[in-house]
């Protein structure tokens, strides 16, 4: 059994420029997907203080705003900027040129 990370398909690049985000769940990793200007981000969904969804967060620029307690987090590095010391996993985003969005987990 190979424990070498795998890609996985999560949805279409459609479903972001309609909403700007996606929340995946695969196995019990909870992923938020976002799309911005500079491109697209994937980082943990949940944030570590108060358990809020990111994905339901304020975006802005390249960050987004947990909605229970205001802690913002970069969606590039998954650094917590203002609000606590925490950081996020990140994952690596690929977008396949049939519009497919895929995330190494």
């Amino acid at each position: 059994m190979s424990h070498l990370p795998k890609w996985r398909c999560v949805g279409a690049v459609a479903e972001l420029e309609k909403k700007g985000r996606l929340s995946v769940v695969i196995g019990e990793i909870h992923v938020g997907i976002f799309r911005v200007e500079s491109g697209v981000y994937a980082i943990d969904d949940i944030c570590p203080h108060a358990y809020g969804k990111l994905s339901s967060g304020y975006v802005k620029g390249e960050s987004v705003e947990c909605p229970l307690h205001n802690a913002v987090f970069n969606l590039q590095t998954g650094r917590c900027q203002f609000g606590g010391a925490w950081e996020l996993k990140k994952y690596d985003v690929h977008v396949k040129g049939d519009g497919s969005v895929y995330i190494r987990i």
